[in-house]
């Protein structure tokens, strides 16, 4: 049973998708129990090959969901989360990066309280905080 599942939308942004997907991987810290799903909110760049990109490199990428026209970032995640199954739901995007492993620290906090959503810090390449909800 997967616990978190990660939803990130593209969109024209097959430069940036790897780096948050090794990001990812490199901090999962509940293994299988994490769910990557990427919806391609039908990107326009020519030499765009996320298949490619995503279902060859990225094992890990448990669905790759296309959504057939651009439909905005908030009906792509909608779209993304019709297609998740995890129990919680991390909305990321492809520019982001983890820094540290977060999952089963999130898990925890949304198993032991009545937590209905978190937000994370966002860092900027300084190492300055843009934003503290968490």
């Amino acid at each position: 049973m997967k616990i978190i599942s990660v939803i990130i939308v593209t969109y024209n942004s097959n430069e940036l998708i790897e780096d948050c997907l090794n990001s990812i991987i490199l901090y999962n810290d509940i293994g299988e129990k994490l769910e990557i799903v990427v919806v391609d909110n039908s990107s326009q760049e020519v030499y765009y090959r996320l298949e490619e990109i995503i279902l060859k490199k990225y094992p890990i990428v448990d669905k790759l969901v296309y959504s057939g026209s651009n439909l905005g970032y908030g009906a792509g995640n909608n779209l993304g989360i019709l297609h998740a199954s995890g129990k919680y739901l991390h909305i990321m995007n492809p520019d982001a990066r983890l820094f540290m492993p977060i999952y089963a620290y999130i898990n925890s906090k949304f198993d032991s309280s009545d937590y209905a959503l978190i937000g994370l810090n966002e860092i900027n390449e300084f190492g300055l905080k843009n934003n503290s909800f968490f």
